[in-house]
């Protein structure tokens, strides 16, 4: 399936700049750019990451979100249910051994609220809540750790409907004990379709379930 990744990047790495827009941290601030330098977003409650998806979408059609090394604490899930191609990639590796700590990796942070038995909530979020023909999405080199506190009905990386997923040097992790019926999840999808993705050197640490797939996935 490497036409997934393909059809993503080809013509970003066809030039000088392999990205749509760059994402990174300084002196405690967040920061977003386009490609001329262009300043986006400054802080929010994403850390910057939401507004990137949101500008690759509207201006191009879909991209990439390249995302540097460092330390990005959300509050608020990231979305990218959109019917394109989207890519989130990390600037290295993900951690070796998961921890609330940078280490020198792309590391997305979210203290925000837990899900309930009636709304669960999805930090990295790729369902629509209906197929989409367009859409792809690409995960590369990304730490996302779920701290301070317990996240039941939670997912940490949600693919449900992705029409064509390609998931790479991705490690997620829950900070916290689970119960049988909390029902949090590390990579997720739930429902019969036409879809399917590659995963390569992916790791999911203390949810309820590691990974949840759809048997047709």
């Amino acid at each position: 399936m490497s036409y997934i990744r393909d059809r993503i990047t080809a013509r970003h790495y066809a030039t000088p700049h392999p990205y749509d827009v760059i994402v990174y941290t300084e002196n405690n601030n967040y920061y977003a750019k386009d490609l001329r330098g262009n300043l986006i977003c400054v802080n929010s409650p994403t850390a910057c990451i939401q507004e990137a998806v949101n500008y690759v979408y509207n201006n191009n059609g879909g991209g990439v979100v390249f995302i540097k090394s460092g330390v990005y604490t959300i509050l608020n899930p990231i979305n990218i249910n959109y019917n394109a191609a989207i890519a989130l990639v990390g600037e290295s590796p993900f951690m070796q051994t998961a921890g609330d700590n940078e280490n020198g990796v792309t590391y997305i942070r979210y203290i925000g609220p837990a899900g309930t038995s009636s709304n669960y909530i999805s930090v990295i979020n790729s369902d629509s809540g209906s197929f989409l023909s367009n859409q792809y999405v690409l995960l590369k080199d990304i730490t996302l750790g779920l701290v301070g506190k317990s996240y039941p009905y939670t997912i940490a990386v949600n693919l449900n409907r992705v029409n064509k997923f390609w998931v790479e040097r991705v490690r997620v992790f829950a900070i916290g004990q689970y119960g049988i019926g909390d029902q949090s999840y590390g990579f997720y999808t739930s429902a019969q379709g036409d879809n399917g993705g590659v995963m390569i050197d992916t790791f999911s640490e203390f949810f309820y379930a590691a990974y949840a797939f759809y048997l047709d996935h």
